[in-house]
């Protein structure tokens, strides 16, 4: 945390303008006995490390403003820190030889007598934890102090934010969280990429093939036969359809046969193993899109001169 105080030194015997350039030499010279005084001041107090960060100087007639730029960093409390800067103020308006090393400056080709008129503490801390990366101020009964943030967030810019979607981070106190390859995914508290859980789930998928030019029945068991003899081609191709969404495989576990007048229901049953994250809606849609074209594909080389028409229906089991 950083805050400020400004003293105001006086010319007595030249303007400000003059001694300008002497001022900020002696001033930046005596920077160190400046935070000595400081920290001899606040020596008692839990204030933690104290430094002095920048000065600036500007002249206005007979006098010089002095800005002191005061960093307060490690371990100490926001009440310590505040009543150091007190008795800074109270002491240096009245002590005219505190933070005041030097009695006379160099002007120019003269000299000016320098006494000390006022000094004034802003009152404002600000807060950044610029010195514990992956941290941002937070405020608790002992006053505002530097908190990692927690694993699942990232440090944006000043204050900690959840990791973005598909990202994740485990370690506390992080400038940026990791991106979660395909085929894993992120915890709900994004602290973890995890590799994908397997279930089983069913699906029934029933194809109905129309018979134009003979009873269902006549034609039952070569349908039977024909299926039966390709189960691994389908299972395979359906595999394969699902292999961009999930690790697992399709395996045809039962077909069954029926017919009604010029029709014939071949229904197949898949037990599929797959990621618990995908749909498994989804994979019916694949399921029933593909066997359907693959299914009338060899039913169209097989039965070369049938005339068949298809619906196909899917529910899950």
């Amino acid at each position: 945390m950083t805050t400020n105080f400004t003293i105001v030194y006086v010319t007595e015997d030249q303007p400000a303008g003059n001694c300008l350039y002497g001022f900020n030499v002696r001033m930046w010279e005596s920077i160190s006995s400046f935070r000595n005084a400081i920290r001899s001041t606040c020596g008692e107090l839990e204030t933690g490390s104290i430094s002095i960060e920048n000065l600036e100087l500007s002249p206005l007639a007979f006098q010089i403003n002095v800005v002191f730029d005061v960093k307060f960093s490690g371990e100490g409390t926001e009440t310590s820190r505040d009543i150091c800067m007190h008795m800074i103020e109270i002491i240096s308006n009245g002590n005219q030889n505190y933070l005041k090393p030097f009695s006379v400056i160099s002007c120019n080709a003269s000299h000016s007598t320098v006494t000390k008129k006022q000094t004034t503490w802003s009152a404002a801390f600000e807060y950044n934890c610029t010195e514990m990366l992956g941290s941002q101020p937070l405020a608790s009964s002992g006053g505002v102090r530097c908190v990692p943030c927690f694993p699942g967030n990232y440090l944006n810019s000043t204050r900690c934010e959840p990791c973005l979607q598909g990202t994740y981070q485990a370690v506390p106190g992080q400038l940026i969280c990791d991106v979660c390859p395909s085929r894993k995914h992120v915890t709900e508290d994004r602290t973890e990429c995890l590799k994908y859980e397997y279930s089983t789930y069913n699906v029934d998928l029933e194809a109905v093939y129309r018979t134009n030019d003979a009873v269902a029945a006549t034609c039952l068991s070569q349908f039977q036969a024909f299926t039966s003899a390709h189960r691994d081609y389908f299972q395979t191709n359906i595999s394969t359809s699902c292999s961009e969404l999930h690790d697992g495989n399709v395996t045809i576990e039962n077909i069954t046969i029926g017919s009604i007048a010029f029709q014939v229901n071949n229904g197949s049953d898949f037990n599929t193993k797959c990621h618990r994250a995908v749909d498994g809606k989804f994979h019916n849609i694949l399921i029933d899109y593909n066997i359907d074209r693959e299914i009338h594909e060899l039913f169209t080389n097989y039965y070369s001169n049938a005339d068949y028409q298809r619906s196909v229906e899917d529910t899950d089991g």
